[in-house]
């Protein structure tokens, strides 16, 4: 009591009562929920388990990070701007000791906070800030309790108008719909202008619009406040939509901070902004095919974000196999590979494999040697499904280069813009366009000349059969033939995992689309990380931060 006034008092394990005084508590509750996360830090791999990392990022993520998520439902956005302030700058500080950020600049520092912060699928780490989330949870909260209240008590509430009752609580509200609908128009109209234009045409005379992720709420999905207290749809779940709004809104600002600093940059963050690049985050480690090794797990953090490698240290001077120097930020590496890119190539194969061979059974076979009959090529995976042949034929390539400065500018805009072209050249040929005459080709009109180029599997495409380019780039998205494969295996299973494979997944991947690209994204992320380690001359048997 303060002068014989209780300022705050807890129900439901909310705080209510005096702003000020709730601010107060919350901040007090943050401290003490998050005051573990320093041992949390200090976890390290042991003989018997080498995925310390990934068990500190789960902690992070789905455990500290989400721990406020209720008391911004429930007590609102003026009472706990300063706890969320708080909440974000402790979970900051240990994603900066847990990745390891020491070496990297103030800029690089901001940049992989700024990245980390959004969702997995959009590029970043899904330690979304709490403070950007308030307005969409103040909302989503009072669309889902406003109808309850209204027939609980109709003395009370039901003669309330939410867009014009005075009370602080209903102007709040009103402010926190407001900013996120302002948001969402700007977002909707930069997307819409983009897919109205393209940008470039390819090599084949297709138009290409600028990407943008998916996944943005609709119009009619954003109800105004007025439809608040009835039995709309929409109404619930309407956190989750209008937090879409704020994502889509970082995401496209985080792009322009990229674009603005540097062509690496941008071309890095579209690719790692691709479908399941991030997808071996989502990864929890109970089974084997679930882990990823601390070592390899920190090296493709820091790249995926744009970190130096802590890694390239211990390679100061060297050369790669072509006598490019190694970089700090790991490109060289990537591209110019100690012995090749073999091994990426095949335990990514084998883990598509796996997963076509869970649908199709004998239908899908590796690498086969029958092959002579229709191709000149051996693919990748021969996929027999109702008498149609499928030749799959992977492809890992890097959207940067050993020389990122000279990247081409087209992936800082387009998905797969640096790799895609390339690939479908190499497996499916390109025909002639135009003539000598009309010049060198000019991507922003889609005129001039382009040569042929013979592919791979230019007899078994004479012959009738399928074929596919599988494109995986190095910061792990999956191209849109490897996309497309999928999709038709998940058809064949309508979606579902079969009742052995329950024994085999997580809580993290409950269909047949999680559970296997999870798994995929798993083999890719490790084995890119290995052709990084061995190009840098470096341990993959211990934790790196003893």
């Amino acid at each position: 009591y303060r002068g014989g006034r209780l300022s705050c008092t807890k129900v439901l394990g909310a705080f209510i009562g005096d702003r000020r005084a709730c601010s107060e508590r919350l901040q007090q509750r943050v401290c003490e929920a998050l005051a573990d996360l320093g041992d949390v830090a200090r976890l390290r791999d042991t003989r018997q388990h080498n995925v310390s990392l990934q068990v500190q990022f789960e902690i992070l993520r789905h455990c500290a990070n989400t721990s406020l998520v209720y008391f911004l439902r429930t007590m609102g956005v003026e009472a706990t701007v300063e706890a969320a302030a708080l909440h974000d700058c402790l979970v900051a500080h240990a994603v900066h000791k847990i990745i390891g950020t020491g070496t990297a600049t103030p800029g690089q520092r901001c940049r992989a906070e700024r990245q980390a912060r959004l969702p997995v699928r959009m590029g970043g780490c899904g330690l979304v800030a709490q403070s950007s989330i308030r307005d969409a949870a103040c909302v989503g909260s009072w669309a889902l309790i406003w109808r309850p209240m209204q027939q609980l008590a109709p003395q009370l509430f039901g003669g309330v108008d939410l867009e014009a009752a005075p009370q602080p609580v209903f102007r709040e509200l009103r402010h926190a719909h407001g900013n996120l609908m302002e948001t969402h128009a700007r977002v909707s109209g930069v997307y819409s202008q983009m897919d109205a234009t393209y940008h470039d045409y390819d090599k084949d005379g297709e138009g290409h619009t600028q990407y943008h992720p998916t996944g943005l709420a609709k119009d009619k999905e954003l109800l105004p406040l007025s439809r608040f207290g009835t039995e709309d749809e929409y109404l619930q779940s309407a956190q989750r939509r209008y937090s879409s709004v704020i994502s889509q809104s970082a995401w496209l600002k985080f792009r322009v901070q990229c674009q603005d600093f540097s062509r690496r940059e941008a071309v890095r963050f579209i690719s790692a902004s691709q479908p399941h690049a991030g997808t071996f985050i989502n990864a929890v480690p109970r089974h084997a095919a679930f882990r990823v090794p601390t070592w390899a797990y920190r090296l493709q953090l820091q790249r995926r974000l744009g970190l130096p490698l802590l890694a390239a240290t211990a390679a100061v001077g060297r050369r790669s196999r072509h006598g490019r120097l190694f970089d700090s930020l790991g490109d060289v590496a990537a591209a110019d590979g100690e012995s090749g890119h073999q091994t990426r190539h095949f335990l990514v194969n084998r883990a598509i494999f796996d997963a076509l061979r869970r649908v199709y059974g004998g239908q899908a076979r590796r690498e086969p040697d029958n092959y002579y009959g229709y191709s000149d090529h051996r693919p990748d995976i021969a996929l027999l499904v109702e008498g149609n042949l499928t030749a799959l034929d992977l492809k890992i390539y890097d959207p940067l280069g050993s020389q990122p400065s000279t990247a081409d500018e087209r992936g800082a805009y387009i998905g797969f813009g640096n790799t895609a072209e390339a690939a479908n050249a190499r497996v499916l040929g390109r025909r002639e366009r135009g003539s000598d005459g009309d010049g060198h080709y000019n991507r922003r009109t889609g005129k001039g000349h382009v040569a042929a180029v013979p592919g791979d599997y230019e007899r078994a495409l004479q012959a009738g059969v399928r074929c596919v380019p599988m494109l995986l780039e190095t910061f792990g998205g999956f191209g849109p033939g490897l996309m497309g494969v999928l999709r038709q295996a998940n058809e064949w299973r309508q979606g579902r995992l079969v009742s052995s494979e329950y024994d085999e997944t997580t809580w993290a991947a409950r269909n047949y689309m999680t559970f296997v690209a999870q798994r995929i994204s798993v083999a890719a992320h490790i084995s890119l990380a290995q052709e990084i380690a061995e190009a840098l001359g470096l341990s993959v048997a211990a934790d790196p931060r003893e």
